[in-house]
């Protein structure tokens, strides 16, 4: 019954139209409105999003008392949606059952079928189903639905995410015999070698008729995925139904050698249910498809089909830019593709039961889901026993909406454990969730966090890695599933690999979901903008309140499913193929098969060597047999190359698919890891500075110009500042070299109040003054420029050397001294960010102890560039943003793009753009010519086409709003804080992650012009 539906939307229950249902009311001047929909997005209501605080006023169970004047519902105090349509009953359908069936209405419904009441609907994420026989009639008919916004069944629907409403899943009707196949539920034991099977297939049938039936019979056929029969076997005995009665019959067979189902090898068979009457007429046939596995908990460890599996997962909401909770197949199917493509295996659906096709979708394409109940009361009942709690009133709500669960999705294979819900505390109402579950489905485990004892594992939220190590510890035989963490709101994930390093060391560490998938963005005509032109709004941006603003955007993707930067990192660390390097100059490395089901022989192996960044030589190693968890040896068959002085030199060993899967093409890489090899590259020669054109210095009391052939620069004393670079007449600098203590405020930046810590410094850097300020002629060739800065931040000093040579090198090295106190600086070229298996570590970091001055976010310097220099380069990693503690997923190379398309567009602005481990990065104009930074010897590196000062958190809310950048920013920093994410409001980055001001920090780079006579980036920068 989907499509245009006649539609009036009132704020008050008592404005509601009263007859509406009858279908004599004339609705021919109502709105029309698609269903399903969320009637928000149609221009009716608004929608509201907040995460905790309930958008009404609390007094459970009603929703109807008077809220803050500055709700959203204090005008719109209990919106209701009065949906009409009519429908037609085929002349076939006559002495049928005909059942109205609703996949989901949020929050609450009244059904009406010709002006008669069919019933009553809560619990808006599972389905309703209506027996409406007694209330059809041949021709047409009028269907009228009255949707409450809010009903008592909201206190347990508190999830976090956009509050919408409507008929938002699909409406369907349909007929069946009077003798009907209400359910059945197929289930398989398999035996201990996991070889062979039995099948069982319980059915129930009702007759619905006013006529006893003897002697049907129930057929089960089992068909494989080419459709030829595989088993059938038929009921041991004739049923008999007498009128309103019901049978429940198992049949059961055995299977020889099924194909099993895994989330790696989704083996589908179809389980033909039939119904036959006395004579053997077939009077019914229902059908589903069916998997067969196994799921166990042994010693605290998951084992499908006998296999210990890893959840590597994610939390999902259901979520379209444009159609909010309704979710097309094609969204489905591209949510699917894309986690797969990630090396993401598990789905918890939360916090509540997904659409149906979902399930069907996951069943073909193969993921594991962890299958959460519709019951979460955060504002009411966090850590608390509450609601629903051990109250009496709450029980037979919670059962209702486990049971209607399990019921409807026990026949998916891919569902491989219950969640009893989501922070509604604790209670007895979750033991007898799990009762009511488990006289259904006995075959798998529950889960419920806050409330570990009513499930079959342990699990927590946010926790530190080190406190996931202990638990492992202290309960080894009881399995744990991290069901939240990593929270991936805006510029995030740090520190993601070292949850997986305890992870898989230990068996009853099953897995962990991070939140989450899918940024809840909607997309909205921008204010005053040209048609066609939207942002992505988050809670506030429709007026809506209470609100918890971007606290929605937390995901790996964003709303149209365009892979945000971290989600690279989660496919690495996700990876189930492990590299190790044995001898890597010789090219002896170790190969870890850790799939569970799946052969290397399924992977074509190719490998790389580079010079950096470019190809060498490359190769494609003999198809692999190693068998899951599995690790075999293996020799990459490179010649040793000419080494040149300075080079670096990687192997990168990459895993991509043999053929093509459904969920991905034939090549997709599935694993990948980088090696720098320890070759005995030689040193660069000296550079011959009395080899290079004189210098001149032209110096007053206010500047100090040093010219050379084709180049100048020139710096302004009172300031300190490099202020003008110019190669052949051409600037290269639209604004001084300065230096640069914070960063933008990212979303876990915020949370943890860090604009507290960052306040100080940048008032310090903006108040500097200049302590002295000296020219050095060296040689005719070489001109140093010192600077020392005071910044008021006790005794804190800033220095700057600068070596001007002839060929126009400016060679920077900056000194941060916070205390301003002797000894030698810790260089950055030892400490910063850490590298790919293979190079040299790097140590560094917080030792989590108090220092006298604020840490930093950053030690670096900032300059501005015309635009015209747009075009940036670098060899480092990439191609995707990172920072030092998310940079495993981003292989060290050559890259290159615009600096608007580099710089990523996160839906709330922050910190974006940076690149670690950066040996040289150039901008250039069209022409060719342009600015190239070295590192000495590596650096982190981000540009911005606006300024530091055009995004603030407060005012510039979207990135429509940045102001467009006369210039653009370019930022050469020995180094950058992580950028966290263990949770984003309170946890800070991780201790070895900071930037404590209590040692100093040094760190050098060059700046070169470069003109295309110079060769190549890479040869300019290594000369």
């Amino acid at each position: 019954l989907n499509g245009l539906w006649k539609f009036n939307w009132v704020k008050h229950p008592d404005e509601r139209p009263r007859d509406f249902h009858q279908p004599t009311c004339d609705v021919s001047q109502w709105d029309e409105i698609p269903v399903p929909a969320n009637w928000q997005l149609h221009g009716h209501g608004t929608p509201i999003y907040t995460n905790i605080v309930h958008p009404f006023k609390v007094n459970a169970p009603r929703v109807m008392d008077e809220p803050p004047a500055e709700y959203t519902s204090y005008q719109q105090r209990n919106p209701v949606g009065s949906y009409r349509t009519t429908f037609d009953i085929p002349s076939q359908w006559e002495g049928r059952q005909i059942f109205l069936h609703f996949d989901g209405i949020k929050s609450a419904a009244y059904v009406w079928v010709n002006g008669q009441k069919v019933g009553y609907s809560q619990g808006s994420m599972t389905p309703a189903e209506f027996n409406v026989t007694a209330y059809v009639k041949p021709g047409k008919n009028v269907l009228a639905v009255a949707v409450y916004r809010w009903s008592d069944g909201s206190y347990l629907e508190d999830q976090d995410m956009w509050r919408l409403s409507g008929i938002y899943r699909d409406v369907t009707l349909f007929a069946t015999p009077d003798v009907h196949v209400r359910d059945f539920f197929v289930t398989s034991d398999l035996d201990v070698d996991f070889k062979h099977a039995h099948m069982n297939t319980q059915v129930t049938v009702r007759n619905y008729g006013d006529k006893t039936m003897e002697g049907a019979e129930v057929e089960i056929t089992l068909l494989d995925a080419q459709g030829r029969t595989v088993s059938r076997a038929r009921t041991s005995r004739p049923l008999t139904l007498t009128p309103g009665t019901e049978v429940i019959r198992d049949v059961g067979m055995w299977i020889k050698a099924p194909r099993l189902w895994t989330a790696e090898t989704p083996e589908l068979y179809t389980v033909l249910v039939t119904l036959m009457d006395p004579v053997g007429q077939v009077t019914e046939v229902e059908r589903c498809q069916f998997g067969f596995r196994d799921i166990e908990i042994r010693a605290g460890a998951l084992l499908v089909n006998g296999q210990v599996v890893k959840l590597k997962g994610v939390n999902r909401h259901e979520h379209d830019p444009d159609t909010g909770r309704w979710i097309s197949e094609s969204r489905m199917i591209q949510d699917i593709r894309l986690m797969k493509q990630f090396n993401i295996n598990c789905v918890r659906t939360s916090h509540y039961p997904n659409h149906p096709q979902w399930y069907e979708l996951c069943d073909q394409y193969g993921l594991y889901l962890v299958d959460e109940a519709n019951v979460e009361s955060h504002g009411t009942s966090y850590g608390k026993e509450n609601i629903p709690g051990s109250d009496p009133l709450w029980r037979r709500a919670v059962e209702d909406r486990m049971e209607r669960m399990v019921h409807r999705d026990k026949n998916h294979p891919s569902v491989i454990m219950w969640s009893l819900g989501n922070e509604a505390g604790r209670g007895r109402n979750f033991v007898h969730m799990v009762e009511v579950a488990e006289r259904i489905d006995t075959s798998r485990p529950f889960h419920y966090r806050q409330m570990n004892a009513a499930g079959d594992t342990d699990s927590a939220t946010y926790v530190p890695y080190k406190v996931l190590l202990e638990h492992a510890k202290k309960k080894p035989n009881r399995p744990y599933f991290l069901e939240e963490y990593a929270h991936a709101m805006g510029n995030s994930l740090g520190v993601l690999q070292a949850y997986w390093d305890i992870i898989e060391a230990h068996p009853n560490l099953i897995g962990a979901a991070i939140w989450d998938w899918v940024d809840q963005g909607l997309r909205k005509p921008i204010p005053g903008g040209q048609t066609g032109q939207w942002f992505y709004a988050y809670g506030g941006d429709y007026g809506d309140q209470p609100t918890d603003e971007n606290f929605c955007i937390n995901g790996l993707v964003n709303p149209d499913r365009q892979p945000n930067p971290h989600i690279w990192e989660v496919k690495k660390v996700y990876q189930y193929i492990k590299i190790k390097a044995v001898d890597a100059a010789k090219g002896v490395f170790t190969i870890d098969n850790r799939y569970d089901f799946t052969p290397l022989n399924a992977f074509q192996v190719t490998w790389e060597l580079t010079e950096d960044g470019m190809l060498l030589q490359s190769g494609t190693l003999p198809r692999l047999d190693t068998q899951p968890k599995v690790t075999c040896r293996v020799t990459i068959p490179f010649k040793a190359p000419l080494l040149k002085a300075g080079r670096d030199y990687h192997l990168k060993v990459t895993f991509g698919l043999a053929q093509e899967t459904r969920w991905a093409p034939q090549g997709h890489v599935v694993a990948w890891e980088q090696f720098a090899l320890p070759f005995d590259t030689p040193q660069a020669n000296p550079v011959d500075v009395a080899a290079m054109p004189p210098l001149k210095v032209t110096e007053d009391a206010a500047h100090c110009v040093i010219t050379g052939q084709d180049f100048s620069t020139g710096f302004d004393k009172a300031l300190g500042t490099l202020t003008s670079y110019r190669s052949r007449g051409q600037p290269l600098l639209a604004g001084p070299l300065v230096p640069n203590f914070v960063r933008h405020t990212t979303d876990n930046d915020h949370g943890a109040k860090w604009e507290k810590q960052m306040q100080p410094w940048a008032l310090a850097t903006a108040k500097r003054t200049v302590k002295s300020f000296t020219v050095k002629p060296v040689s005719a060739q070489q001109v140093n420029v010192d600077v020392v800065f005071d910044l008021p931040m006790g005794q804190t000093t800033f220095t700057t050397h600068y070596q001007i040579l002839g060929r126009g090198d400016i060679k920077v090295e900056a000194i941060l001294d916070p205390r301003a106190r002797r000894g030698q600086a810790m260089q950055l070229g030892t400490y910063a960010q850490k590298n790919m298996p293979g190079d040299q570590r790097r140590s560094g970091g917080a030792s989590g102890k108090k220092t006298a001055l604020p840490y930093l976010t950053r030690i670096g310097m900032q300059l501005e560039m015309s635009n015209a220099f747009d075009h940036m380069s670098w060899l480092g990693r990439g191609p995707q943003e990172n920072y030092w503690d998310r940079s495993g997923g981003y292989a060290v190379g050559q890259y290159e793009g615009r600096v608007a398309d580099l710089a990523f567009d996160y839906i709330r602005p922050q910190e974006c753009a940076n690149r670690t481990d950066v040996r040289w990065a150039a901008w250039t104009a069209p022409n060719g010519t342009g600015l190239l930074v070295v590192a000495d010897p590596l650096l982190s590196v981000s540009a911005w086409p606006y300024g530091m000062a055009d995004i603030d958190r407060e005012t510039v809310r979207h990135p429509h709003e940045i102001p467009a950048g006369k210039t653009m920013t370019v930022n050469i920093d020995g180094i950058q804080m992580g950028v966290g994410g263990r949770n984003s409001w309170g946890a800070r980055t991780d201790p070895e992650y900071l930037l404590p001001a209590d040692h100093p920090y040094e760190y050098r780079f060059t700046l070169r012009p470069y003109a295309k006579k110079m060769g190549s980036l890479n040869e300019a920068a290594r000369d």
